[in-house]
C-alpha cells in the first residue's frame, strides 16, 4: 500500500504539474523538475507524510510545504499544488487565496483533491473568476487513505465508533461518516486496480450501507476506469465484531510498546503517536519514542520514528513477544561484538584492542562502519528496557492473568472459568493494580458476561474497581455504545461443516441458547474448546487469546464463509483463495509462533507482491482495528501467501480507545 500510495502523489500527481509547466517540455531529456510549493490541509498532510519523506518531496521539485489553514508567505513566481481533501473548510481556504487579485500568493494553482468533490463546493469554485483564470489543472485523485504499515491502512475517523447502530439515512454527521469510509475504501481499490467482491456482516447496518454504497461507485469507476475483476474479496466488518481486543494488554513488541508507553512522560522517554483523539492539528501518523541515551558529549534526548519503512529492527521485532526481543537484542550485540573481537585481533587491522570490562555498545560505537546499525539497535535497547520497567511496575503480569481469563473462559491450566467467581475475586486484584489496569478489567468483564445489571455495573465501578469519576464516566459511555451487547460473529472452526462458518443449525446470535445469569460467559463450548487447544501449543499462556477477526478471515480464506452471516453486495461474483501450500492451510500458528515465520518470509512476500502475482484480501473494520488483529491477519497472510490488507476506521490499542472514550 505504501509503494502504490507514494507513486500516485509523486509520479502521478506531482507529473501533471511538471507536465503544465511549458517550460519544462523536454524534462526527459535531463531537464529538472519546476520547483512549487505543495499546499496541504490537515488530512492530507497526515496522508502524504506516512508514505512521502520530506526529501522524496523536495526532490520532485517541492521546495516548500505549507497548511492551508496556516498564514503563508507568497511566492508569485513559483506555482502552488493543493492536495486538499473536498471539504468546506479547505474549499473555503482555497477561495481565500483566490479572492482578489491582491491575495494571490502563487502564480498558477494546481488543485487536487483526495476524492470526489461535491457538486456545491464544485460550483462555488467555478463561479471564482480568478481561481478559474489561474487553475492549470483540476483533479479528483481518489487518493483518501493513510498509510500505516506494508499492507495496513485505516481513514483517520476516531470517533466512527459512536455511530455503528445508524440504521437508516438521515442524520448529516452519520452519512459524513459514511462518505468517509467509502471514500477511502474506494481510494484503495482504485489504487490498487481492484473490482471486488464486496462482502459485510449482516449483523452491522453500518457495514451494509458503506458496502452498498461503496458497490454503486465502484461500479461507476469501474464503467470509465481500468478496475479488474481478479478475484480479490472485500470484508467489511464493524468493531461489534469483538470487544474484547479494546480492553485488553497485549505483550508483543509494537502492541505493547504503543500501548502502555503512549505518552508516557516520567524521565522524559515514552512513546508519541499523533493519531489521537484529542487534536485535529496533529500530524504525524509515524509513532516516534523518544529517550535519554549518554554519548561522548553527556546525556542526550533523542527522538526516533517507530517505523517498519526506516528502521529494519523495529520491522524484524514489533511482531515478537517483548520478551524474546530482550533475547534477541542480546543475540544482535553478540554477533556483532564477535566480528569486532576477529577485526581488533586480525593482523595488520590498525583498530584499537576492547579493554577487559568495556560495554560493548561503547566498543562498537568507535567503529565508523557500524555507526547505523549501533544507532538504530540501541533505540531498542532502550525501548525493550523500558517496557521492561513499566511491565514490571504496572504488575501486568497479574491484570494478564485475568484478561486471558475472562477473553478466552479458561484458566492457565485449561480449565473452564466461573465469572462469580472471578466477580468475587476480583477486589483483590483490583487492590494491586493502577487505575488504567483496572478501568480495562471492569471494561472487559462488562463485556464478556451475559445481562450486565445496573447493580453489577455500580459494583464494578466502585466497590470493586475503586473508579474515580472520570473512568466512571468512560464506563458509562462504553455501556451506552452497546457493542458489548453480544457476540455478533459465534466461535468459529474450521471443521464446522459444509456450510462453513456460521452454516447450518445455530443458535440465534443475539440470544443465548440457555438462560443467562448476569455472571454467565458469553464464549460459547466450541470456542472453549478451541482455546483449550491454542493453549496446549502456546509458547506463552498470557498470549493465549486469539481474536474473532483472525477466524472470520480465516475462513474467508479456507473459502467457508457463510453467505448469509457476511452476505455479497450487488454482484454475483466470488473468490476462491488457493494458498500457496495447503499443508498450512487451516493449520493456526498460535501463541505468537507466526511472528517468525513472516519475518522469515517477508522478502519473498514484497517481491511477489511487486509483481501483482499474489490474491489479494482486503478487511476492513469501522470503528477501528486493533493491533493486536493486525498481527494476526499478517501471520495469515505469510500463512496463506495471499495478501491480506489490513484497514480501519482508526489504528487501536487498548489506551487509545480509552482516549477516544474520554473525549468523545
Amino acid at each position: 500500500m505504501a509503494d502504490v500510495a507514494k507513486s500516485r502523489v509523486i509520479d502521478e500527481m506531482f507529473s501533471s504539474i511538471r507536465m503544465a509547466d511549458s517550460t519544462t517540455a523536454d524534462l526527459e531529456k535531463g531537464g529538472k523538475s519546476p520547483h512549487f510549493v505543495l499546499v496541504l490541509d490537515s488530512h492530507t498532510l497526515k496522508l502524504v507524510s506516512s508514505v512521502c519523506r520530506r526529501y522524496d518531496l523536495s526532490e520532485k521539485g517541492a521546495i516548500f510545504i505549507e497548511q492551508i489553514d496556516k498564514p503563508r508567505q507568497p511566492f508569485m513566481d513559483l506555482d502552488a499544488l493543493y492536495f486538499l481533501s473536498p471539504t468546506e473548510s479547505s474549499v473555503t481556504a482555497l477561495m481565500a487565496d483566490h479572492k482578489t487579485s491582491d491575495s494571490l500568493l502563487y502564480r498558477y494553482s494546481h488543485v487536487f483533491f483526495s476524492s470526489k468533490i461535491s457538486e456545491n463546493l464544485f460550483q462555488k469554485l467555478v463561479e471564482n473568476k480568478i481561481f478559474s483564470a489561474r487553475c492549470k489543472n483540476f483533479v479528483e485523485m481518489n487518493l483518501d487513505f493513510i498509510v500505516y504499515e506494508h499492507r495496513v491502512f485505516h481513514c483517520d475517523s476516531v470517533d466512527s465508533i459512536f455511530h455503528l447502530g445508524l440504521e437508516n439515512a438521515g442524520n448529516i454527521h452519520e452519512e459524513q461518516i459514511v462518505r468517509k469510509h467509502v471514500s477511502s475504501l474506494m481510494s484503495v481499490c482504485a489504487s490498487l486496480c481492484e473490482k471486488p467482491v464486496i462482502r459485510y456482516m449482516s449483523s452491522s447496518p453500518i457495514a451494509k450501507r458503506v458496502a452498498a454504497s461503496l458497490r454503486t461507485e465502484i461500479d461507476s469507476l469501474a464503467k470509465i476506469g481500468d478496475l479488474k475483476t481478479r478475484g480479490t474479496t472485500l470484508l467489511i466488518l464493524d468493531r461489534s465484531v469483538e470487544t474484547s481486543p479494546l480492553c485488553m494488554h497485549d505483550f508483543f513488541y509494537e502492541s505493547l510498546a504503543l500501548d502502555i508507553l503512549d505518552g508516557i512522560e516520567t524521565d522524559g522517554s515514552g512513546v508519541q503517536w499523533a493519531l489521537s483523539a484529542t487534536t485535529d492539528t496533529a500530524t504525524s501518523v509515524v509513532p516516534s519514542f523518544e529517550y535519554k541515551t549518554v554519548t561522548g558529549k553527556g546525556e542526550e534526548k533523542r527522538k526516533v520514528l517507530l517505523s517498519e519503512f526506516s528502521d529494519p529492527f523495529w520491522r524484524k521485532y514489533k511482531y515478537e513477544h517483548f520478551r524474546v526481543v530482550s533475547d534477541m537484542i542480546r543475540g544482535e550485540l553478540g554477533e556483532l561484538t564477535a566480528k569486532i573481537n576477529q577485526t581488533t585481533t586480525a593482523p595488520g587491522s590498525g583498530a584499537s584492542t576492547p579493554q577487559p570490562g568495556e560495554d560493548p555498545m561503547m566498543t562498537l560505537r568507535k567503529l565508523p562502519e557500524y555507526q547505523d546499525k549501533i544507532s538504530k539497535l540501541g533505540v531498542h535497547i532502550e525501548l525493550s528496557k523500558k517496557l521492561m520497567e513499566i511491565f514490571d511496575k504496572l504488575k501486568l503480569m497479574e491484570a494478564a492473568k485475568v484478561e486471558q481469563e475472562l477473553a478466552t473462559g479458561i484458566d492457565d491450566d485449561g480449565k473452564e472459568i466461573n465469572c462469580a467467581k472471578i466477580f468475587a475475586s476480583l477486589g483483590g486484584v483490583m487492590s494491586r493494580l493502577g487505575p488504567e489496569e483496572r478501568l480495562r478489567i471492569v471494561l472487559l468483564y462488562l463485556s464478556q458476561v451475559h445481562d450486565i445489571s445496573e447493580s453489577t455495573a455500580n459494583d464494578l465501578i466502585t466497590t470493586i474497581g475503586n473508579l474515580d469519576s472520570d473512568f466512571e464516566k468512560i464506563v458509562r459511555k462504553y455501556l451506552s455504545l452497546k457493542i458489548h451487547k453480544t457476540k455478533t460473529a459465534p466461535s468459529l472452526s474450521l471443521n464446522e461443516g459444509p456450510d462453513g462458518v456460521m452454516g447450518g443449525k445455530r443458535a440465534s446470535l443475539t440470544t443465548p441458547s440457555v438462560q443467562a445469569s448476569r455472571h454467565t460467559c458469553k464464549i460459547e463450548k466450541s470456542a472453549i474448546k478451541r482455546n483449550k487447544a491454542i493453549l496446549k501449543n502456546s509458547k506463552f499462556i498470557h498470549c493465549r487469546f486469539e481474536s474473532e477477526l483472525r477466524y472470520i478471515v480465516e475462513h474467508c480464506l479456507a473459502n467457508k464463509l457463510e453467505s448469509s452471516a457476511f452476505p455479497n453486495i450487488g454482484g454475483t461474483g466470488s473468490s476462491n483463495y488457493t494458498a500457496v501450500d495447503e499443508m498450512r492451510a487451516g493449520k493456526s500458528t498460535t501463541g505468537g509462533g507466526g511472528a517468525a515465520s513472516w519475518a522469515a518470509a517477508v522478502l519473498e512476500e514484497e517481491k511477489s507482491l511487486a509483481e501483482n502475482k499474489r490474491q489479494k484480501l482486503i478487511v476492513f473494520v469501522v470503528g477501528g482495528i486493533t493491533l493486536t488483529e493486525l498481527r494476526e491477519l499478517e501471520d495469515l497472510s505469510s500463512q496463506y501467501g495471499i495478501d491480506v490488507i489490513a484497514g480501519g476506521s482508526c489504528i487501536l490499542t487498548s489506551k487509545r480507545f480509552i482516549e477516544i472514550l474520554s473525549t468523545h
